[in-house]
């Protein structure tokens, strides 16, 4: 697939920003950065370390824009039906994307509602 890439960029007159991918596979480093040590890439928000692995720092970013719309929706002024519909329908639907992807025990949702507690 990355031969028919360059294939195709080579037909129609682009070039490969050699800087802007990262791998971890040291066959594939002559068209992308290889990733060392605590290195990490970010791909649609979700940062990853040089093994694959999604790093902490990506929930701790989730939480905060979560903490964050919850502060915001309680400067409004709906009343308490309206108020946690909107939190689970703008603060909470945050985390949709993320679910899958992010590796979160018990202990984390139990901080994050504990968080929003006291925003509350």
């Amino acid at each position: 697939m990355k031969e028919e890439t360059k294939k195709f960029f080579g037909a129609v007159g682009l070039e490969m920003n050699r800087e802007k991918p990262a791998t971890n596979c040291t066959g594939c480093q002559e068209d992308a950065v290889l990733l060392e040590g605590s290195q990490g890439y970010k791909y649609l928000g979700i940062t990853e370390d040089s093994s694959s692995a999604i790093k902490r720092e990506t929930f701790e970013k989730v939480k905060a824009e979560i903490i964050y719309r919850v502060d915001r929706l309680c400067m409004t002024k709906l009343n308490g039906v309206n108020m946690f519909r909107a939190i689970n329908e703008h603060a909470i639907s945050v985390i949709n994307y993320h679910i899958g992807l992010l590796k979160l025990e018990p202990a984390d949702f139990e901080s994050l509602d504990l968080e929003i507690r006291q925003v509350l």
